[in-house]
């Protein structure tokens, strides 16, 4: 704390402008501002930022349960107030995991302001667990990022190169690990319903591949009964977004 005290009166010290944030990155160990590079910034008073903002669609990316409680910044851990984020993580839910505006989350979640909102969608965003959305895409965008998707999830059978998906309500990538790009066919694609189909399909997938399961102790499991056992358990927390949609063609 005694640091992060120091650091801050250092840095505030400082008068030259772009000698002051050069120094807050170093100490930050910032390699990339996305506040400061910005092009062709224009300035909105106040009342203009929130009017915009409120007509922005969000999406959220993973299950509310498994929303952070808490986070760390710069200048150490801070509670994610649940009295905030859990009403506005269960709306999503609520609405199928669709794009919703921040109105509708205002108007819809009145024990909220709009201060309140914003920010924990800002912070969410930060944290890749929401993203910005555009208009409703067009057929045509749903079926490239469609079979976009649909290519690297086929190729997560034979490798796991590829990390990110497609998303076409934002028009940014989704980090995927390998174990869901392996899990959301058997979801999707082949629809399997109990736990025990799912896990062998997705045990089949990782022996082709001469790949083991971890155990909680972080040891390889060559047991073929402990494994699925595992994989059972790990579905379990698996988030799938319901607006992620995939057919073979």
């Amino acid at each position: 704390m005694k640091f992060v005290v120091y650091r801050e009166n250092f840095i505030n010290s400082i008068e030259h402008p772009i000698f002051k944030e050069q120094c807050r990155d170093y100490f930050a160990n910032t390699q990339f501002r996305r506040d400061l590079f910005v092009r062709g910034k224009n300035t909105l008073t106040p009342l203009q930022i929130r009017e915009k903002l409120r007509k922005i669609s969000f999406v959220l990316l993973t299950a509310p349960e498994h929303i952070p409680t808490t986070i760390q910044g710069s200048l150490g851990q801070f509670n994610l107030i649940q009295e905030i984020y859990k009403p506005i993580g269960e709306y999503f839910q609520k609405n199928n995991y669709a794009p919703v505006t921040l109105a509708e989350i205002e108007n819809n979640i009145p024990e909220l302001n709009y201060n309140q909102i914003s920010n924990a969608l800002t912070i969410l965003c930060h944290l890749n667990i929401t993203q910005p959305c555009f208009n409703e895409p067009t057929d045509l965008i749903l079926k490239q990022l469609q079979d976009f998707n649909l290519y690297t999830l086929e190729q997560a059978s034979f490798h796991p190169n590829y990390q990110v998906l497609a998303n076409p309500y934002s028009g940014i990538g989704i980090t995927t690990d390998h174990f869901s790009q392996l899990s959301y066919p058997a979801h999707f694609i082949d629809k399997l319903k109990s736990a025990k189909q799912f896990a062998e399909y997705v045990h089949k997938n990782l022996l082709n591949l001469n790949l083991l399961v971890l155990n909680e102790k972080g040891e390889l499991v060559k047991d073929k009964a402990e494994s699925l056992k595992i994989i059972q358990k790990k579905r379990k927390i698996l988030s799938i977004p319901t607006k992620l949609k995939l057919h073979k063609h």
